[in-house]
Order: structure tokens, then sequence, then C-alpha cells
């Protein structure tokens, strides 16, 4: 299907180096990111939290409150 998109330059950019160096097209780099990311949001991508019933997402590992405090200090 053919459509009309405006993205952000800077963003632009960033597909058409994905594109160059997979050897694709701009528009095939748009589908598949397009694809991804419809992907990773869809419905019962990520589990329920049963407390609060919002999604949980992992983003690494867990820090104790003595390595938050001590991140803290640095700034």
């Amino acid at each position: 299907m053919r459509v009309t998109v405006t993205l952000p330059e800077r963003t632009y950019k960033r597909v058409k180096e994905i594109a160059r160096d997979e050897g694709g097209s701009v528009s095939s780099v748009i589908a598949e990111l397009t694809a991804r990311g419809l992907a990773d949001s869809a419905p019962g991508g990520h589990p329920m939290s049963p407390r609060t019933g919002l999604p949980v997402v992992s983003v690494g590992r867990v820090i104790t409150m003595a390595e938050a405090a001590e991140l803290a200090a640095e700034e």
C-alpha cells in the first residue's frame, strides 16, 4: 500500500543510513521498523502487573537503594 508520511529530518537520515547499510530501500526499512514497533506494542506483548493492571516492562537489572543513592550523589 502506498502511503505518504512526514518524518523528522534526523529520523529520515537514520532510515536512509540503515537502508544503505542493509542494501534495501527506505520504504522497506520503514515497513520493517513499523512492523517491529507494532509487534512490540501488541496486546499481550508485556506481562501485566496484578497490583496496578499496567504493563510491566523489563529495562535491566534491579538496583539497590544504596546504588540509587550513590548515583544520586554523583549528580
